[in-house]
This record gives structure tokens, C-alpha cells and sequence, in this order.
């Protein structure tokens, strides 16, 4: 299983996992695994990447009200706020292809139910 939204991740994923040698087990828990602090690093110079990878000071204080600890020096404080959401340029991108998928499928249903292919 991958976890992804978008079926053609999950496609491109599946013959790998399909390989001679794959072990599923060097996966378990890997949601919980720390990130490479050098790829991180690296990509700390990408503004897009810092504001969606690191926290904001409202997520923050709610995490710590919370009980959950966050190494602030770890996570950083640069990350775009829900106000600014719609207009992160990976949001839109994202948005604009689902809105064109959607139009996509509902086409197909009007001509499907209008009797019409």
C-alpha cells in the first residue's frame, strides 16, 4: 500500500515493492523515523520547501499546550500559515490539477446520464 492521494504515485511505487528482494518490514514505523538533516539542510535553501517543512508559531504553541514536544530549533518557525494556504504555489498546483480531473469526471457523468458517449 502506498500512501498517496494520487493514483499515479501509488503505480509508479508498486513495481519496486514488486521486486525480488523487497522487504516491506524496512518500512514498519517509518513515519516515525527522523528525517536526513542533510537533505533537509540542502533543501533549507528552497523558500517553497522551508514553508511547507517547518512549523508555524501558532502550531507550535498549540503542539505544546497539546503535551506534544516539538524541537522548535529542529522544525524552525518559517512555515506558511493557514492563511496563506490557497495561495502556497504547491497548493494551487495541486488544486488546479484535481479542478481539472474533477471537470474531467463530470463530463464523463453528464454524457454518460444524457445517454450520449
Amino acid at each position: 500500500m502506498c500512501n498517496t492521494e494520487f493514483p499515479n504515485h501509488a503505480k509508479t511505487v508498486q513495481p519496486s515493492s514488486e521486486k525480488a528482494g523487497f522487504d516491506l518490514g524496512e518500512y514498519m514505523g517509518a513515519v516515525l523515523r527522523t528525517s536526513d538533516s542533510e537533505l533537509a539542510r540542502r533543501l533549507s535553501s528552497v523558500r517553497e520547501f522551508v514553508r511547507g517543512y517547518e512549523c508555524t508559531e501558532q502550531f507550535s504553541e498549540q503542539a505544546l499546550q497539546a503535551g506534544i514536544p516539538l524541537q522548535i530549533e529542529e522544525f524552525g518557525l518559517g512555515g506558511i500559515t493557514e492563511g496563506e494556504w490557497q495561495e502556497f504555489g504547491p497548493v494551487k498546483k495541486t488544486m488546479a490539477e484535481f479542478w481539472e480531473a474533477y471537470e474531467r469526471f463530470l463530463e464523463r457523468c453528464i454524457k454518460l446520464a444524457s445517454g450520449s458517449r
